[in-house]
This record gives structure tokens, C-alpha cells and sequence, in this order.
């Protein structure tokens, strides 16, 4: 109890009635004794209700956690995909194809909505997770490139038809008066110059990005016509002219360190023209290269992709030999011209992910990663299953010849093996020799259980679903070299002729190549 000191205290300082304050404390230690009888009564009874109450709250704990989570995965992935689709809004407003940032957008959207269906929720936290990082991923290669295919559309482009203007007419002024085509050409010449003048005019950029685009289109025929006429194809001048076109338009740079002649820049424009902007103004094309001579020092006849960099080889006029998926019919096409867009495809699918995403459908391919392993005990279970039942050889031996046939160390007789046993085994090992990447085996697939192994690149081993390739896909051998080549064989070929790819290709993937939307809408994977 409070003495004297404390008495005073209470009262002079915090105004406090000190007889009043011991009752208050006698009655309050009378309650807690009370309550300790009571509740010591009811102890045994609130065990089993206590047990049960938290049960019940760790129960909604733990929901509540795993809401959380889901909430926590969810509001990334929704401002990741409302910042993707401002950009899509800001190309549309600039007058430009938006369906490959489009299709990608909806490819994340699909694989979100099945992410949120997975009922186990750990795993389904790691599959929203991925969907986050696409989305984040796209949402940031788009601000990236869209104010680049913003300026292309407009100020690129007028830069381009200004080059193709000014060398059409270079050339139509030095054809003698005596030429047939001069007049002609002078007056597509002047019509040119009126459409330059009119959209000048133009105050809505959107507006005027679609018709500066089809003012290049006439610009690149005039100045095509007035090469023609002056017979100046690949002349210095005209190569020049294309160079500038291509940089100011496009905005990538191009290098020539051997100043090789044979660069068909005309060719590479013309290219370009088919297909939709955003497909050469992106983060995965920024240089332009030109390599006469390959890595054995021979004429470099092919052309690659890596690293956001396109290099050309030393083309003529040569043909290739593609042919027409739906009727098997020879369909040969300009060497160099469809090169560029097989390796413009790749940079579409590197920027995009479009294989990544579609390769194991059946309207992708049907491909799978292998190792040098699995494509072995393919092998090898074929061969026991058929040739080899009754061939008496150790599993290890045998092992380590179908592995050495495929790994590169030929094809040799074991010197114990008699010739009996190895005219059964040799067969096989001829076939798992010829999977290797530098025998062109794409062209020459081996079915093992519906399917075809083989190396595409060095220690880069893949299968593909032949029942797919046997189906009216096939544009060219090649296409079956690996997923990356599936699509841009398939690409270059759907842009070069102007037409959608065959209706066997998935949606997904249509989406990206000539007809877009329309295309994908069409394909037998959108109407499951």
C-alpha cells in the first residue's frame, strides 16, 4: 500500500484520492482471485475448445498466407501487363503493326491463365513466378523499342524515301534522251515527288506513318526501274543509296570489314518492306554484317544469326530449293533475298521467345531436348528390340559403340566381334554416325518410337515428332535442323511469297509470320 510519502504524491501531482485508489486495488486483487478459481475450474474444459480455436486460426493463417502469396504474384504480373499494354497502345498510335507485341501479350495472358489453375499452390506459385518474369521481360523490351519504331515510322522512313528519291533520279538524269524508259520514269518521278510533298502535310502522325509507308514501297520500285534502265544493279552508287535507306530507316548499323561487292543492300530493303516494322526496329537487331570467307576459308555461301547480329555471306544469283508445303511442288527462290528473312526470323524469335514458348506442341514441331544419353539408350532399345535379340554382346560394349558413333569416333569393328555379329550391328552404328550435325542428317531422319534424334549443333542433341513432319509442313529439309530453324524456315518463306503458313502450324506461331492475327485465328489450334 502507498505510505506517506507516496500519498502525497498521488494526490499533489497526479490528482489522485488515495483512500479511493487502496479500494480500487483491494477489489482488483479480490477479482484476479476469482478469476483464478474460475479459470483453474475451467481449464480442463477450454483445453479441447482452446485446441480447436487454434487449429482453426492456424488454418486461416495459413490461407491467408497462401492468398498472400498468390496476391503477392499477381499484382506484379498485373502492372507488368498494363505497362505492355500502354506500349502496344503507344505503336498503335504511331500507326504501326501491333500483332507480334500482340501475340506475345496474349501468349502470356494464355500461359497466366493456366498458371492460375495448377491446383497444387506451391507449384503454382513457381509457374505464376515465371508467368512474372515473362511478363516484366516483354513489358521492358517493349518500352525499349517503342519510341525507336516510333521515330522509324516517321522521321526513318521520310530519310529513306528521300535516298531512294534522290538515286532514282541521279540515274533517270544520266539515261541518254534517246531512252525508251526515261520518260516513264520521269513522270513516276514527279508523281513520287507529289506524294512526298502531300504527306508533308500531314499533321496525325499515325496518319502519316501508313502512307509514308506505302510512298517507300514506290520509291524502292522507281529507284528498282531506274537501276534497271541504267543497268547499274550492283554499282557502288546503288549500294550506297540502299545503305543510307536502310540505316535512317531501320536504325542498325551495317559493316562491310572486307568490302565485299556482292551486299544486295537493294535486296535486303526489299525484304524488309514485306514485313511489319517492329520486326527489324527491336533490341535483337542491331548490326548488319557482311563475311565472304567461312571459318574452313572457303566461299562463305550461307548466312547466320547471333548475338542481335545478321551476317551475310558472298551471294550471287543463285536459287534455292524450296518447294510448296501443301503440294510438295518445287518452289525455288532467290538465295540471298530469302536468307535475309530466314535470318531476320531468327532475330524475331530471339526478341519475341516464340519457340521457347510453342516448340513441344505438335503445331511447333514436336521437339524435346535430348542429351547424347538419351538419344544412346534410344538406340540401343531399338536395336534390342529388333536386329539385336539374338546378337550375344556385352551391354557395355555395346553402349559405349553406340556412343561412340554418335559421340564422333567413327565406326570401327571390335576386334573380337565376329564378322557375323557385325554385319547385325554395324547397320546401326552406320545410322548413329550419320545423326552428327556435319552429315546433314535433318535430311535423312531415322524414326526410333515416333520419333527422329539428332545432333543439330555440336553437343546440342534434340528430337522432333515425325508424325508432325509428315505432315504438310515442310517448306525445306533444313527446317528440321533444330527449333530456332523450324521457325525461321517457315517464316522467311511465309513472308517472301506474301501468304500464311500452312494450316498445321499452331496459332501461336502463326501469329508472327505473314497474314498475323487472321493467320493464327485460322490455324486448327484456335478453334479447340
Amino acid at each position: 500500500m502507498p505510505d506517506e510519502r507516496h500519498n502525497s504524491w498521488l494526490k499533489d501531482v497526479l490528482g489522485i484520492d488515495t483512500e479511493k485508489y487502496v479500494a480500487a486495488l483491494s477489489a482488483g486483487a479480490q477479482t484476479v482471485r476469482t478469476a483464478m478459481v474460475r479459470g483453474a475450474d475451467a481449464a480442463e474444459d477450454g483445453v479441447i475448445a482452446g485446441a480447436k480455436a487454434v487449429a482453426g486460426l492456424a488454418s486461416k493463417g495459413l490461407n491467408a498466407i497462401e492468398d498472400g502469396v498468390l496476391a503477392t504474384e499477381t499484382a506484379p504480373y498485373e502492372a507488368a501487363m498494363k505497362s505492355l499494354d500502354a506500349e502496344i497502345k503507344h505503336v498503335a498510335d504511331a500507326g504501326l503493326d501491333t500483332r507480334h507485341y500482340a501475340a506475345q501479350e496474349k501468349s502470356i495472358r494464355d500461359a497466366y491463365a493456366d498458371a492460375i489453375k495448377i491446383a497444387d499452390k506451391p507449384t503454382r506459385a513457381i509457374a505464376l513466378g515465371k508467368v512474372v518474369l515473362r511478363a516484366n521481360q516483354a513489358a521492358a523490351d517493349a518500352k525499349a523499342d517503342v519510341a525507336r519504331v516510333s521515330k522509324s515510322a516517321v522521321e526513318g522512313v521520310s530519310a529513306a524515301v528521300t535516298h531512294l528519291r534522290d538515286g532514282a533520279k541521279a540515274l533517270i538524269d544520266k539515261l541518254p534522251q534517246a531512252n525508251k524508259q526515261k520518260p516513264e520514269l520521269a513522270k513516276r518521278l514527279s508523281e513520287l515527288d507529289a506524294s512526298i510533298a502531300a504527306v508533308g502535310k500531314v499533321d496525325d502522325r499515325a496518319a502519316r506513318a501508313k502512307q509514308l509507308k506505302q510512298i517507300s514501297a514506290t520509291a524502292d520500285l522507281l529507284m528498282d526501274a531506274a537501276v534497271r534502265a541504267a543497268g547499274a544493279q550492283d554499282s557502288d552508287a546503288v549500294q550506297a543509296v540502299y545503305s543510307s535507306a536502310l540505316k535512317d530507316r531501320y536504325g542498325f548499323e551495317i559493316t562491310n570489314p572486307s568490302g565485299m561487292k556482292n551486299t544486295h543492300l537493294d535486296k535486303v530493303y526489299q525484304m524488309f518492306e514485306k514485313v511489319p516494322e517492329t520486326d527489324v526496329v527491336q533490341g535483337k537487331l542491331k548490326t548488319l554484317t557482311y563475311q565472304p570467307v567461312d571459318e574452313k576459308g572457303k566461299k562463305n555461301r550461307g548466312a547466320a544469326y547471333g548475338g542481335a547480329v545478321i551476317e551475310m555471306g558472298d551471294y550471287g544469283d543463285e536459287k534455292w530449293p524450296y518447294k510448296d508445303p501443301k503440294t510438295g511442288a518445287d518452289a525455288p527462290v532467290n538465295g540471298f533475298s530469302i536468307s535475309t528473312l530466314h535470318e531476320l526470323g531468327h532475330s524475331v524469335d530471339d526478341r519475341f521467345k516464340i519457340m521457347d514458348e510453342n516448340q513441344g506442341k505438335p503445331g511447333g514441331g514436336g521437339w524435346r531436348k535430348e542429351t547424347l544419353e538419351k538419344v544412346a539408350d534410344a538406340f540401343i532399345g531399338q536395336f534390342k528390340a529388333g536386329a539385336g535379340k539374338k546378337l550375344k554382346i556385352d551391354d557395355k560394349q555395346l553402349g559405349d559403340l553406340v556412343r561412340g558413333a554418335l559421340g564422333g569416333a567413327g565406326v570401327k569393328k571390335p576386334d573380337k566381334m565376329s564378322n557375323e555379329d557385325w554385319a547385325v550391328l554395324q547397320p546401326t552404328l552406320e545410322i548413329c554416325a550419320k545423326r552428327r550435325n556435319d552429315k546433314w542428317p535433318w535430311g535423312s531422319p531415322h524414326e526410333i518410337g515416333g520419333r527422329a534424334y539428332h545432333e543439330a549443333y555440336e553437343n546440342d542433341w534434340v528430337s522432333y515428332d515425325m508424325a508432325v513432319r509428315k505432315k504438310a509442313l515442310t517448306v525445306r529439309d533444313y527446317q528440321w535442323r533444330a527449333p530456332g530453324e523450324w521457325f525461321a524456315e517457315l517464316y522467311a518463306y511465309s513472308y517472301f511469297n506474301s501468304k500464311p503458313p500452312p494450316p498445321g502450324v499452331d496459332g501461336a506461331i502463326t501469329a508472327y509470320m505473314y497474314g498475323g492475327k487472321a493467320a493464327a485465328a485460322a490455324a486448327p489450334s484456335a478453334k479447340k
